[in-house]
């Protein structure tokens, strides 16, 4: 009896029970939260101080807990590069010249060997340049002219001299009978055209105070009526086998020319319809246009006192010539995803 009466006199009280309980309850309190929130916020610290590559971090509970900290790893050594050396710089540089040429040889043979290719205005100047390349890259070129005949001529001969083979063709580009007359001439003389270039153009002063309705007929059927319908009878031909057409623009599209209302407005519509074409010729054809800025000056003093004036203001001015428009087309004849581009070969003029 006496055991079992100092057990239940050792028996803690209510009032210690409850004291018992709250301090239980605060420690749960206190370290829930320590628990699920701060022990994972712990370890993506952690793992973003290894990621990063610095020392691991002492953990929290190793003073709580007496428990000696992680060894940090040490940092790994930084990588030492060798210099770069202007050897290695000229061998690289040769390496990616090398390797572009021949790709871009590869390219251009098999985009153009033995096909045919039609240049407008083909003859002089421009025209002439691009007629001349392309013939260097194994096209049958059909050189088409309006009023330069012995310069086709010429231009036929020199391509014929080289070992290629190539005709000259008349073309009136005002005239809707003349340019299926053209294209119906070179796929009996030639086979189906593969190419087009719609270089030709004519370029005259619309002033305000003293324009005639015939020289804007003019200026509109050569530079804009002509050259769609020209492409649309070649893209006819073309879209069973596929095709490129090229049209020539200019920088005064986008940028008018004062006193050429007429000629701005013509070759601005020839973007526009060089976009329409492209979408409704897809996929077999694609259909590009270039817009040069000064390239080569005009053969009149007057002409080409402006155009020093235009160089005056060009970026790049000292880059003009024929090169810029065959490199161009180049880059076209193998660009097999570009088609409604407008490509600027103007030396930055568009910009100033």
């Amino acid at each position: 009896m006496e055991e079992e009466r100092q057990a239940r006199d050792n028996k803690p009280g209510v009032f210690r029970r409850i004291f018992k309980g709250i301090k239980w309850g605060m420690g749960l309190f206190i370290a829930l939260p320590f628990i699920i929130i701060l022990t994972p916020m712990w370890y993506i610290f952690r793992w973003d101080k290894v990621r990063r590559g610095e020392a691991v971090p002492e953990s929290p509970w190793s003073a709580l807990f007496n428990k000696k900290a992680e060894t940090p790893k040490p940092p790994a050594p930084p990588r030492v590069r060798r210099p770069y050396t202007d050897d290695d710089y000229l061998a690289s540089k040769q390496e990616s010249i090398d390797r572009a040429n021949r790709l871009a040889k590869e390219n251009l043979v098999k985009h153009s060997y033995g096909k045919v290719a039609i240049v407008t205005g083909g003859g002089h100047r421009i025209g002439a340049a691009i007629s001349l390349d392309l013939a260097k890259m194994g096209y049958v070129v059909a050189v088409a002219y309006h009023q330069s005949a012995n310069e086709a001529d010429e231009v036929v001969a020199a391509i014929r001299e080289m070992g290629g083979k190539s005709d000259s063709f008349a073309l009136d580009l005002r005239d809707p009978n003349a340019i299926s007359s053209l294209l119906n001439s070179v796929s009996t003389t030639f086979g189906p055209v593969d190419l087009l270039i719609n270089n030709a153009a004519l370029f005259l002063p619309t002033p305000i105070k003293d324009s005639r309705w015939e020289v804007m007929e003019s200026l509109l059927q050569v530079n804009l009526q002509g050259p769609i319908m020209l492409a649309m009878e070649a893209i006819s031909i073309m879209e069973e086998r596929g095709g490129l057409i090229i049209n020539m623009c200019d920088i005064w599209a986008e940028k008018p020319l004062r006193g050429h209302a007429a000629y701005s407005a013509a070759k601005a519509g020839l973007i526009s319809a060089t976009q329409v074409l492209a979408r409704e010729a897809a996929p077999k054809v694609r259909v590009n246009a270039l817009a040069p800025g000064a390239i080569l000056p005009p053969k009149d003093k007057n002409g080409k006192a402006a155009y020093q004036k235009i160089l005056a203001r060009t970026p790049l001015a000292g880059s003009a010539s024929p090169d810029a428009i065959l490199h161009a087309i180049r880059y076209l004849l193998i660009a097999d995803y570009v088609t409604g581009e407008v490509l600027h070969i103007d030396g930055g003029r568009r910009l100033v």
